[in-house]
């Protein structure tokens, strides 16, 4: 029997507009997204959600998204910020944690839509459940999807082999707006 691995796929909590003349990769959290970000870091500590490694896009949303959520986090993980993970596709997102150490039994990854939302819901699979259901129907700024890994080794990863285990979103975590 594989050893079971927990991939965590964290969206960037909510971000300024940003103005015209602003590089996307630069835009900022909001201040609801600072909020939000705490809230799911909050839970992801009371829920034992603990990452040994973080993969996170080198945007300025993603850093200060895992900044905001760092103090709910175990200290001694491994922090790479990846500037391959920005705006990056389900595809580049799994080659990307095919890479990680089979020793390591918990990765998240801070990153965007479409790319995140899209791998979340291959690994989601046809489940029937109520989380999988409210992941295909959107998966917004701030959210979490917690998703279970039957395999040895991350580069065995696939939808086969992963089942999602809870969706969480900021607005599940108290008074979101």
């Amino acid at each position: 029997m594989s050893p079971t691995r927990r991939l965590l796929l964290l969206r960037h909590a909510k971000a300024e507009p940003g103005e015209p003349e602003q590089d996307d990769h630069e835009r900022a959290l909001a201040a609801r997204g600072r909020r939000d970000a705490e809230r799911i870091g909050e839970a992801m500590s009371e829920r034992g959600l603990a990452p040994e490694q973080v993969l996170c896009s080198s945007a300025q949303r993603t850093r200060e998204t895992l900044d905001r959520i760092l103090p709910y986090l175990p200290s001694g993980l491994t922090l790479t910020v990846d500037k391959g993970l920005y705006l990056a596709s389900a595809e580049e997102i799994l080659a990307r944690v095919a890479l990680v150490d089979a020793r390591v039994r918990c990765v998240l990854v801070v990153g965007h839509n479409p790319g995140l939302a899209a791998l979340a819901e291959r690994l989601a699979g046809r489940r029937d459940s109520a989380a999988a259901a409210r992941l295909r129907r959107k998966f917004p700024t701030g959210a979490l999807a917690e998703i279970v890994v039957d395999c040895a080794r991350w580069r065995e990863l696939a939808p086969a082999r992963a089942t999602l285990a809870s969706f969480l979103t900021p607005r599940d975590c108290g008074d979101g707006t």
